[in-house]
């Protein structure tokens, strides 16, 4: 189940970014690790950051519109349906 964190996520997580996305993101990708699953390590490139684990991904994504606008957010995929109920109830 694909859940979308963004406004959750209220600074800025990038390396060099405002405390508060990183606070959250740790908490998240703590919560994730306690609950869901092993972390395996993160995946940083030009086009996504994003955390993996076993049954979960968390990380940045990014659409592009008809018109070519990009939207930048931040997303959580758990695997299991009940975990991810969990998860809304706790970060929701």
């Amino acid at each position: 189940m694909i859940i979308d964190v963004t406004e959750k996520i209220v600074g800025d997580a990038r390396s060099g970014g405002r405390a508060g996305g990183k606070t959250v993101r740790h908490a998240i990708r703590i919560w994730l690790e306690e609950n869901v699953g092993q972390y395996y390590g993160a995946e940083i490139d030009a086009a996504s950051d994003r955390d993996i684990g076993s049954g979960w991904e968390f990380g940045s994504s990014c659409e592009s519109d008809d018109v070519g606008n990009l939207k930048i957010g931040w997303i959580v995929d758990i695997a299991d349906e009940k975990l991810a109920l969990m998860f809304m109830l706790r970060f929701g």
